[in-house]
């Protein structure tokens, strides 16, 4: 299943191709507000490790945004050289992209923040995941971590969907493997994070517009801080 799921994101190289002109268009605040949560948790001079980053625009576009913070892009897939190639191109020396797997990781330094946007749950051994990544995250740091929900994925099955995007469409229809997972599901490898953030809002254990962002499989990004 992994060489499966590896050879799928070499072929579309998701999130897609970017250029400088469409990271630069960014507004702040951003917009879209998945990439805004991410965006608000970085402080000048941080280490900010970004596992499953594709081709590395949310990385490259962080890096932009943040100068004085050094950013780690990481895929076990080969759409890592595009975030590589455009970083080297426009001179980005706070960036840069290793083509690593999740499970062989090896840094010996812990990180300010650790960003894991829709990955865990195209893993299988999802758990296993998890409990590498919290190890790299400093005392204190944050912990991002982004999951499709249940009732987000039930919803995409009743509605038709235009992605307006084949990489998208690919990436949510075609996927080999795919789950969908609750906070509650993972948090037995996150004792020592709490829940500070998250978007959709969090309200009485229940996720208010799951059904909003249905075309993102009802995608949820949890922001959780590390005891120091």
């Amino acid at each position: 299943m992994t060489s499966s799921i590896k050879e799928f994101y070499d072929r579309i190289q998701f999130p897609g191709v970017y250029t400088m002109e469409q990271l630069s268009a960014y507004e702040t605040p951003i917009a879209n507000p998945y990439l805004r949560i991410i965006d608000e948790q970085i402080s000048p001079g941080q280490t900010i490790l970004d596992v499953g980053c594709g081709t590395g625009l949310v990385t490259n576009l962080l890096g932009l945004r943040h100068p004085t913070s050094k950013f780690t892009g990481i895929d076990f897939s080969q759409s890592m050289m595009v975030g590589r190639s455009f970083s080297h191109i426009h001179n980005l020396d706070n960036v840069c992209f290793l083509q690593q797997d999740v499970f062989d990781l090896d840094f010996k330094n812990y990180f300010d923040v650790v960003i894991c946007q829709g990955v865990l749950h195209h893993i299988p051994n999802y758990h296993k995941a998890l409990e590498i990544l919290v190890n790299f995250v400093k005392p204190g740091g944050t912990l991002i971590l982004g999951l499709y929900h249940p009732a987000g994925k039930i919803i995409k099955k009743i509605f038709q969907v235009d992605y307006g995007n084949d990489v998208l469409f690919q990436d949510q229809e075609l996927n080999p493997f795919e789950i969908s997972l609750t906070l509650d599901q993972i948090k037995e490898s996150l004792e020592e994070f709490i829940l500070c953030r998250a978007y959709p809002r969090y309200l009485n254990n229940y996720w208010i517009p799951s059904f909003l962002n249905y075309k993102n499989g009802g995608l949820v990004t949890y922001v959780l801080q590390k005891s120091g």
